[in-house]
């Protein structure tokens, strides 16, 4: 009988270990369903997938779609809520029953088994006072928070790479003036061998237009290398290094309008710098609440099924315990969750000060520069455009000298370059204050 009971005990024993991993598989089976709850879970072990290659030219529109959905950055923030929504769900999770068997009682002299005690029993910890709630509240707010830094990472990038953009328009424009510039000094160096030809002018007016020719030639090399550093610049903002980008399509010239100050002021709330900040504040108070949860020790409840050998009787035991919290109060835990509550809301009036001041500055500054861009194209370069027009045909007909329409036609290039200038800057800092505001228009 002895050694039956022995076997039944050893095999019950290897078999319970054995059916424990197929208890869990069906388990995961039948809960299969719940993770598609999240958008994200059934893809957070795929590889990250690649651009393609683009086809045509590249709009800033299309720029920002294809660094929001392939940048690595933001590949890697989407990842981290994926890793948060896991421990929101683990966090709430009962632990493990213990199952446990051994053997009582037995003889180190005679028999060993004769009034040997064979007890089989499950053991289950009971978190009480909240702990499991309290933690996967926790786990919950960061995974709010994390959301908010996605949305603030998502506007970070769109912010450089509308500015890259911006930049590499800039210099496909100033391409195109330094192109021109280039044109017209060869028409007048043109002009000028003609007159030299024909004894109407000296033959330092000729050098003097070659002269101004090859300027003209290394102004547009160096515009050029401008323009390929912008590119390369542009591909670095997109998270694509590689991308092989053969023409651009867009004006700097856009239509861009201030809202009030007072507009801009009231909505500072909404900016993604202070949502994150203050989803910080939640979260730190979420892990004082379960710190100070975690004072009360878990309750372990057991039930034991027990063979009695020698009287060839069944029983079994039932048992409670709880540790005694006199050393370990998670006294310190509770003063550190305490303090990171402090530091997260210095940190969210710190962000708030500078983000105020950041976007007053910008506004004034925008303000300013729009004001100077419709001065600009409303009455500077129409009447350059005129003068520069008139200077020319005048030195067709031989009206006036080459000394005198060279510094007219530098005056326009800079005027043209100043003003493109000026476009580059106002879509690069409406681009920061967009972002800072987190507005969509």
């Amino acid at each position: 009988m002895t050694r039956f009971l022995l076997s039944v005990w050893v095999s019950t024993t290897l078999t319970a270990c054995s059916f424990a991993p197929q208890l869990t598989s069906q388990k995961s089976e039948d809960e299969s369903p719940a993770p598609k709850a999240s958008s994200t879970s059934t893809n957070a072990h795929r590889k990250r997938e690649e651009p393609p290659e683009l086809k045509g030219p590249l709009s800033v529109e299309g720029a920002v779609d294809r660094a929001l959905t392939f940048h690595p950055e933001l590949a890697a923030s989407r990842a981290r809520i994926e890793a948060a929504t896991g421990r929101k769900v683990q966090a709430g999770v009962l632990p493990n029953p213990v199952f446990s068997a051994t053997m009582e009682s037995a003889r180190t002299k005679g028999k060993t088994t004769a009034d040997t005690e064979y007890p089989i029993g499950i053991t289950q910890s009971l978190p009480i006072g909240g702990r499991l709630d309290k933690a996967a509240k926790v786990e919950a707010t960061r995974e709010r928070r994390l959301l908010a830094e996605l949305d603030q990472h998502t506007r970070e990038v769109e912010r450089q790479v509308r500015g890259a953009f911006a930049a590499a328009l800039f210099t496909e424009d100033a391409l195109t003036v330094e192109r021109e510039l280039l044109a017209g000094a060869e028409e007048s160096a043109q002009i000028a061998e003609e007159r030299v030809a024909a004894g109407d002018a000296a033959g330092d007016e000729q050098a003097r237009a070659e002269l101004e020719a090859a300027r003209a030639q290394i102004s547009l090399r160096q515009a050029e290398m401008m323009h390929k550093r912008a590119l390369i610049e542009l591909r670095g903002a997109l998270g694509q290094p590689e991308l092989t980008i053969s023409e651009l399509t867009g004006s700097l010239e856009t239509t861009l309008s201030l809202p009030a100050m007072e507009t801009v002021l009231a909505n500072l709330e909404k900016s993604p710098v202070l949502r994150a900040r203050a989803l910080a504040i939640e979260e730190s108070q979420a892990r004082v609440l379960r710190e100070e949860a975690s004072r009360i020790p878990d309750l372990d409840v057991g039930f034991f099924y027990r063979r009695l050998e020698e009287t060839n009787e069944d029983g079994f035991d039932v048992g409670v315990s709880i540790p005694i919290p006199i050393f370990d109060r998670r006294q310190g835990a509770i003063q550190s969750a305490r303090a990171e509550v402090l530091e997260a809301e210095a940190e969210y009036k710190k962000a708030g000060m500078s983000v105020a001041a950041t976007v007053q500055s910008l506004y004034w500054k925008l303000a300013q520069e729009l004001e100077t861009a419709r001065l600009f194209r409303e009455e500077l370069s129409p009447r350059s455009e005129t003068v520069l027009r008139a200077a020319t045909e005048r030195y067709r007909a031989g009206e006036i000298s080459l000394n005198e329409l060279i510094p007219i036609r530098r005056d326009h290039r800079e005027l043209r370059l100043s003003y493109l200038k000026l476009l580059r800057h106002l879509s690069v800092e409406w681009a920061e204050f967009r972002s800072l505001l987190g507005t969509a228009d």
